[in-house]
């Protein structure tokens, strides 16, 4: 399809993305109508700094943040994704929203619909609360929740693929 792109970076010695790829994706982010980072990232650290770079070069496409961008999120860079002209998309499972509000995996459980509102409004972001049912909050505090899928989206990958149809649906 010539209408997605996906660009290499170059790589450290760990095969994560390497400290220099600013002056790669800056340019690029200027031709994106969408931009999603975190699928396949294992370095939070390395997320951190793809973060860093898009919310630094003022990225005006829209953002959807999945997997190690969302780890890497609390608490330095709330306020660059808060001062966004159009709000992220944020796409946690459960154990990644405990690391987003600082918590145990075990308090989000007891409560996903305070959990994920409290995320969209913190990072004024649409919060994507994966789960057996799915919450998607918008930093106002409206919910939606979706019950439908099965057990077989509960693999790895399936997350990821959620966070590209996002990014599509988004540019």
């Amino acid at each position: 399809m010539p209408e997605v792109a996906v660009f290499g970076l170059p790589e450290d010695r760990e095969g994560e993305i390497a400290p220099d790829c600013e002056g790669i994706i800056a340019p690029l982010l200027k031709r994106a109508d969408a931009v999603i980072v975190g699928p396949a990232i294992a370095s939070s650290e390395a997320a951190g700094r793809i973060v860093d770079i898009l919310l630094d070069a003022s990225c005006r496409a829209p953002l959807v943040l999945d997997a190690a961008a969302l780890t890497c999120l609390p608490p330095a860079r709330i306020r660059p994704l808060k001062q966004r002209k159009h709000p992220a998309v944020l796409t946690p499972h459960i154990g990644e929203m405990a690391e987003m509000l600082g918590c145990k995996v075990r308090e989000i459980e007891a409560d996903r619909l305070a959990a994920v509102r409290r995320a969209a409004k913190t990072y004024e972001a649409i919060c994507v609360l994966k789960g057996a049912t799915t919450l998607v909050a918008d930093p106002n505090g409206k919910v939606f929740a979706y019950a439908g899928g099965g057990v077989g989206l509960a693999t790895r990958g399936s997350g990821d693929v959620m966070g590209g149809v996002a990014a599509g649906l988004a540019a």
